[in-house]
């Protein structure tokens, strides 16, 4: 029996004792923040003496005293205001430290599809890209150790009036084998070429929306041209990808794809009376009655924008991949954009209203004294970005460890760690200030500080086997029943942190529970007690704080673990 098992015979129990009196009611637990105040609680009896006029520790204690008896549960007390605490035995943490289960969630019928990482192409990967891209195999990671069914889906920018200015600046300065010999950064000077020409003769904007008119309308060249762009920087993205490690994708699909869909589109819109004439002909959707400015979905020239694909994309993941919840990973300057597409989708009769749209928003990235532009070309590449980490990574491993084994394989995982870690542990919606001395630590709360907990733990487990001990002769000193009591927590965080969407909970949570272990650690003889039961009592606590610390981690995106540090 889990945590949340325990807490369900508790419901079931306060159920039937409220039932005669009270009927059929909802019930919560809460975590109280000190530990003396019992490790759950409900403040259900509140809201029954408010209800019934009576006093409620009065209530609360009538109704403590008619809770069954339970042998995982020390104690209960009922306590002012009106709170019923609950306090679980030894004997409760003691089994939870030979269940092998970390996690034991319920199969959900959900389909989960979230679209995260979606580069724009023919251009180098910014450091930018990180947050969207870390967040979103957080929340993939998260949904499936949850047991929903997900769809970790790469909507590449692959289409678009960028394309029409980059093959304006090919044809006037392109050199195709110069392109060949290093595509990316060759074809990102052509993009940084044709708008500082723009900004002495403005009329180059208009030729690169021609010719990505021209690309739209099917012309032969464009489209030879633009699927040469589109293969040589998969191939890019792709190693930058690999680079960091746990990134993976179910689908990559771009704007493109959804080309022939845009007819039938701006079709249904018209005949369903969504999408109306705007100025100069073009075509929009008024959203005045959701109090939102008009979404425009066709240019006067005839032109879709990504806006338009954005429509044909859900009805694509709605219909064709049967999707229940759209979770979009994207920054929180696209709020606006996004708020007008989910009030638009809903319009149409093929949208489904059981269908749950989520835009996942997350805050900006930021160095110390530098800033990116793709348009002026000093963007912080996504690549130099994880090399500078790993080096870092190594020059600090090296002064404490120099004769360290695999140490370059060591230092890439705590130097690409550190940067996942550094976005994960603060909540999606705070901006991130990249600060070196902080992401690459062995204090506080960074990832190289947990990998190091994960390590030194794991040098116990290797010098002696464990095996199995008799938990009736087993006396828990403090630092041992803190750290069992946050290792039953597991389950619970990692769904609080899936359902909220929000991974620094599980970032915290680790730390916390490292934090615990270096305390249990530092007061408990592990390698030299005599004990021999309970050492093997300690080295299973041990076992399960290595186990938990790595799962955790590898929740979070794919962090990795070195076994020696």
């Amino acid at each position: 029996m889990n945590l949340q098992q325990l807490k369900a015979q508790i419901s079931s129990d306060l159920s039937q004792i409220l039932a005669p009196e009270f009927g059929s009611q909802q019930l919560a637990f809460l975590t109280p923040q000190i530990a003396t105040q019992g490790d759950f609680s409900t403040p259900i009896c509140l809201k029954l003496a408010k209800q019934t006029q009576q006093n409620p520790i009065e209530l609360a204690a009538k109704i403590a005293a008619q809770i069954p008896q339970n042998p995982y549960i020390q104690k209960v007390e009922a306590v002012a205001p009106g709170f019923i605490n609950f306090f679980v035995s030894e004997l409760f943490l003691l089994e939870q430290l030979k269940d092998q289960q970390l996690l034991s969630p319920q199969a959900s019928n959900e389909h989960i599809i979230i679209d995260y990482s979606s580069p724009n192409i023919a251009k180098p990967l910014g450091a930018h890209i990180i947050l969207t891209t870390v967040i979103g195999q957080a929340a993939v990671n998260l949904n499936r150790a949850c047991a929903h069914k997900v769809t970790a889906w790469n909507y590449l920018g692959d289409w678009g009036t960028q394309f029409g200015k980059l093959i304006y600046a090919y044809k006037q300065w392109g050199d195709r084998g110069l392109i060949e010999t290093d595509p990316i950064n060759e074809l990102l000077k052509l993009y940084v070429e044709f708008h500082n020409v723009a900004e002495e003769k403005p009329e180059l904007e208009d030729f690169g929306r021609a010719e990505f008119k021209k690309l739209e309308d099917g012309d032969p060249e464009n489209r030879e041209l633009w699927q040469w762009v589109v293969e040589i920087s998969k191939r890019d993205i792709q190693k930058v990808y690999q680079m960091l490690s746990g990134i993976e994708f179910d689908i990559y699909s771009g704007e493109a794809d959804r080309e022939l869909d845009l007819p039938v589109i701006l079709k249904e819109g018209i005949d369903q009376g969504i999408f109306t004439k705007g100025e100069n002909g073009s075509l929009i959707v008024d959203l005045e009655a959701e109090k939102l400015n008009p979404f425009l979905v066709q240019k006067s020239d005839g032109a879709t924008l990504y806006s338009t694909r954005d429509i044909a994309s859900v009805k694509t993941r709605t219909l064709d991949h049967d999707g229940t919840k759209l979770i979009y990973v994207v920054d929180v300057a696209q709020s606006l954009h996004f708020q007008q597409l989910f009030a638009t989708v809903k319009k149409f009769d093929w949208f489904k209203p059981q269908t749950e749209l989520i835009h996942l928003k997350f805050g900006r990235m930021s160095f110390k004294d530098r800033k990116m532009s793709t348009r002026k070309g000093n963007i912080i590449h996504l690549e130099a970005l994880i090399e500078e980490a790993i080096s870092r990574a190594k020059e600090i491993i090296i002064e404490k460890n120099p004769n360290l084994e695999n140490l370059d394989e060591v230092a890439r995982i705590v130097g690409v760690g550190s940067i996942k870690y550094s976005i994960l542990s603060q909540s999606p919606e705070t901006n991130v200030v990249f600060e070196w001395e902080k992401i690459i630590s062995f204090e506080g709360n960074s990832a190289p500080y947990l990998q190091y907990c994960y390590a030194r733990a794991n040098s116990i487990l290797a010098q002696i086997q464990v095996s199995d001990f008799d938990s009736n002769s087993i006396q828990l000193n403090p630092e041992e029943i803190e750290l069992l009591k946050h290792l039953t927590c597991f389950q619970e965080i990692v769904q609080d942190s899936c359902h909220k969407l929000k991974p620094h909970l599980l970032a915290n949570y680790l730390f916390e529970l490292c934090q615990k272990f270096n305390s249990f650690y530092s007061k408990s003889q592990v390698l030299n007690c005599q004990d021999q039961n309970l050492q093997q009592f300690r080295l299973n606590l041990v076992q399960k704080f290595c186990q938990t610390n790595k799962l955790g981690l590898n929740l979070l995106a794919g962090i990795e673990v070195p076994t020696k540090m």
